[in-house]
């Protein structure tokens, strides 16, 4: 490259970086009754949503199939905080990290994960379901206008070879700090039936370890016009996941009925 578009590329890359690093990784998120310590024993539990409803929320709203996965999960939250736990998450700095791909197009079909972290802030105390998937639509917006994956990106770069990496440096930071409340990573995947010999695959639950002082991570899987969600539970910690499982069926139908009546134009 020419020395300019050097220095521009430099200089971009410091400011998503510095970005990335405070949009929240140095202070800790709400303390709420699916964050504390954690044991050894997990629960384990399933969703599945049809892909074709997500995308219609996604069309009519003007949003992306991630920022319904994300609405999904902060209408379930709120409720689940409200209705199981007895807490008020009004005021709760609550906080998902979704992992995001930063392969280039270049890169496209190419072996090997490329991916950073976004800290994206869930609007508990927001009753709304429509306004909470604005209000998502605007902060993932937001991250893109900021290139924060870009800057992830730069500071896993940046750390390859250094005697503390980069994960050491966020295991050590999200044991002390806890920035996030739980993870939410959402995997695209093919759209068309895979099979071993004869036997048809019919459905993946992907699966997410749990950080400390996380009860709760999900992972979700696409394929064959599914969306198959995998819930890892700490087993004491959130001892109730079949409710919070329901909890996440009825935030995605308010969803979906939300966009059908803005398409009908009765609301």
């Amino acid at each position: 490259e020419a020395a300019p578009e050097v220095a521009v590329n430099v200089g971009a890359r410091a400011l998503a970086a510095s970005r990335a690093l405070t949009s929240g990784w140095l202070r800790s998120a709400t303390l709420t009754p699916i964050n504390g310590d954690i044991g050894p024993n997990r629960r384990f539990g399933t969703f599945s949503l049809d892909l074709g409803e997500v995308k219609e929320i996604k069309n009519v709203c003007g949003v992306t199939v991630n920022d319904v996965v994300l609405a999904t999960v902060a209408g379930a939250v709120r409720s689940y905080l409200i209705e199981e736990r007895d807490f008020d998450p009004t005021d709760a700095d609550f906080r998902a990290m979704a992992p995001v791909s930063v392969r280039s197009s270049s890169e496209r079909g190419t072996l090997g994960n490329q991916v950073a972290m976004w800290l994206v802030p869930l609007p508990l105390g927001e009753e709304s379901p429509r306004e909470r998937l604005a209000v998502i639509r605007d902060e993932t917006l937001e991250l893109k206008a900021t290139n924060q994956a870009l800057g992830a990106a730069t500071l896993v770069g940046l750390s390859s070879g250094a005697p503390i990496t980069l994960l050491s440096l966020a295991t050590r930071l999200a044991a002390g700090v806890r920035p996030f409340n739980m993870t939410v990573t959402n995997v695209p995947g093919p759209q068309m039936p895979l099979y071993l010999l004869e036997s048809r695959l019919l459905a993946q639950y992907p699966l997410v370890p749990l950080w400390h002082q996380h009860g709760l991570g999900i992972a979700i899987f696409s394929y064959d016009g599914r969306m198959d969600w995998g819930l890892n539970a700490d087993w004491d910690l959130v001892p109730d996941l079949d409710p919070f499982v329901a909890h996440l069926e009825r935030a995605f139908v308010e969803l979906r009925e939300g966009a059908r009546d803005k398409a009908s134009g009765t609301a």
